[in-house]
């Protein structure tokens, strides 16, 4: 081995030992979710609310914080089943809408084919996961019968092409129809 490389492998081998006990220890692992809210230090289960707003880029006016306190678990019920919270839940509650650029109001219900405009949202949760895959297999069907309705025309081009020079033998047209499926 190259002496240069020994030396930086020699010392991460001398303190894997005690970086593995860190990252394993239970401790290590809750330090991350209690930092961020997910969990509070007390009972280490249920989500602190006062380290979670910390999270929150912009400072919260008081009536806002209010709002959270008192909805919290109403929210976190609609989190925990469905993996987001719509924004039409929010409005109900007395939530101003978000606002764009310009300052006028912007009601974000785009759906699972929108994600990253949604807010309240746990990417990792199992409903948002299945909505995911059902998009994904929609949009895989419509590229498929797009595909197909390309290959005809391709093909109509190619025996169109053909029969005008005179050779016809084993060629016919497909009747292009947009609305067909495949």
């Amino acid at each position: 081995m190259n002496r240069r490389r020994q030396g930086p492998l020699e010392e991460i081998l001398v303190c894997l030992p005690e970086l593995l006990t860190e990252i394993v220890s239970k401790d290590g692992n809750q330090r991350g979710f209690i930092l961020c809210g997910f969990i509070d230090s007390v009972t280490r289960t249920t989500p602190d609310l006062n380290n979670l707003l910390l999270t929150c880029r912009r400072t919260m006016p008081q009536w806002e914080y209010d709002l959270f306190e008192k909805h919290f678990n109403e929210l976190f019920k609609i989190m925990h089943e469905n993996g987001h919270v719509p924004d039409d839940e929010f409005l109900k509650r007395g939530w101003p809408a978000d606002q764009n650029m310009d300052g006028m109001p912007v009601i974000r219900d785009a759906g699972i084919r929108n994600e990253r405009s949604q807010r309240a949202k746990n990417l990792t949760h199992p409903r948002q996961i299945q909505l995911r895959v059902l998009e994904a297999q929609r949009a895989k069907e419509k590229n498929a019968q797009a595909l197909g309705h390309m290959f005809m025309l391709i093909r109509n081009t190619y025996c169109h092409q053909r029969r005008s020079r005179g050779d016809v033998r084993g060629f016919s047209f497909i009747i292009y129809n947009p609305n067909a499926t495949l």
